[in-house]
C-alpha cells in the first residue's frame, strides 16, 4: 500500500503546479466551460472519497507494523519509543498526501474553469474535502468488526 501513498504525491505535486500555473494566468489547457463542474463534482468527490478509503488502509498497515515492531521482545526501550514515533510520523504523512491529491485535482479544476462570477467550479477545489471524510467514514464502518491493530490483549 505504500505504493499509493508515492501515487498520491505525484498526482497532489502534479495537480498543484498545474493548479497553480493556471490561477496565475499561464494556462496549460484552453478555457474550460464553468457549466462542466456539474459533472466534474461527483468525480472529484469519488477521487476525495478514494483517497480517504486508501489513508484508512494505508494507517492500519502502518498501525500493524508499529504492533509488529513494538511487540518484539528482543528490542530496547529506546527502539520501541523509536517505532511509536516513527509510525506516527508515516501516519500524519500519509494523511499528508492522501488529502493532498484530491485537492489539488480540485483546485486546478476550480482554477481551469473559473468564471467571472462564483459558480459551482469555485466549489471543486472543496468537494475533495468531503470525500475524504466521507471515504474515511467507509473505510471505518467497513472496518468495523475486524481487530484493531495494537498491544495483545
Amino acid at each position: 500500500m505504500k505504493w499509493t501513498q508515492n501515487v498520491a504525491v505525484v498526482v497532489a505535486v502534479v495537480c498543484g503546479v498545474l493548479g497553480f500555473t493556471t490561477a496565475t494566468g499561464c494556462r496549460v489547457l484552453p478555457p474550460g466551460d464553468p457549466g462542466a463542474a456539474a459533472w466534474l463534482h461527483p468525480l472529484v468527490l469519488l477521487a476525495g472519497a478514494g483517497s480517504g478509503l486508501l489513508f484508512s488502509l494505508r494507517a492500519r498497515e502502518i498501525e500493524t507494523e508499529r504492533w509488529r515492531v513494538v511487540d518484539d521482545s528482543t528490542i530496547t526501550k529506546g527502539e520501541r519509543e523509536y517505532a511509536h514515533r516513527e509510525a506516527e510520523r508515516e501516519k500524519k504523512a500519509a494523511g499528508v498526501a492522501f488529502l493532498m491529491a484530491p485537492l489539488a485535482l480540485g483546485f486546478w479544476l476550480a482554477s481551469h474553469l473559473r468564471g467571472e462570477r462564483l459558480t459551482a467550479a469555485e466549489l471543486l477545489s472543496l468537494t475533495p474535502l468531503l470525500g475524504f471524510l466521507l471515504g474515511m467514514g467507509a473505510a471505518r464502518l467497513a472496518l468495523r468488526g475486524r481487530p484493531a491493530p495494537g498491544p495483545p490483549r
